[in-house]
């Protein structure tokens, strides 16, 4: 299921799904990258997201019709090919202080956890890449284990340390 629509004068939005699914960040990477192959000399900018790709254009060079056009046989073409996004693996390290761990005390007593089965909990599975965020190496990831997921906070945080780790 592909939906394209307008966003702004000089992008669009394609979808690729309605829910956050394992396998649309590999999706959304090829197309990506078959995009920029493909239509360098009139795309600005792409974004991938969870589930949608942004697309910013050249609108001097291209309409936004011919574009979609455009688009509609990438994907067409994209269907018919099977290609693997490469990717690795990144090593993160992590130190679950109590002192540091803004919430850490408040989750350990809400799931009636230790720290140590915690920190096994949380490291026992590789977390997978869904979006950059706006700041430099902000990963959102997903499938975090329900057995330390909490809600998020009624108010976020206008500040919150370097280097911290979140879990939403």
């Amino acid at each position: 299921m592909h939906n394209i629509v307008s966003a702004g004068e000089n992008a669009l939005l394609i979808y690729f799904g309605d829910k956050i699914d394992a396998t649309l960040p590999e999706k959304i990477g090829n197309f990506a990258n078959q995009l920029k192959n493909t239509l360098s000399d009139v795309i600005v900018d792409l974004i991938p997201s969870y589930t949608s790709l942004h697309v910013s254009y050249d609108l001097n060079k291209i309409a936004e019709q011919d574009l979609r056009t455009q688009i509609e046989q990438c994907l067409t073409q994209q269907e018919s090919q099977s290609s693997v996004l490469e990717s690795n693996t990144t090593h993160i390290p992590v130190y679950y202080g109590l002192e540091v761990g803004l919430d850490l005390e408040r989750l350990l007593a809400e799931k009636n956890l230790d720290l140590d089965v915690f920190i096994e909990i949380h490291t026992e599975q590789e977390y997978l890449i869904y979006a950059i965020g706006f700041s430099p190496a902000f990963a959102f990831l997903g499938e975090v284990d329900e057995r330390i997921q909490l809600p998020r906070l009624p108010t976020p945080r206008i500040k919150i340390p370097a280097g911290s780790v979140g879990i939403a």
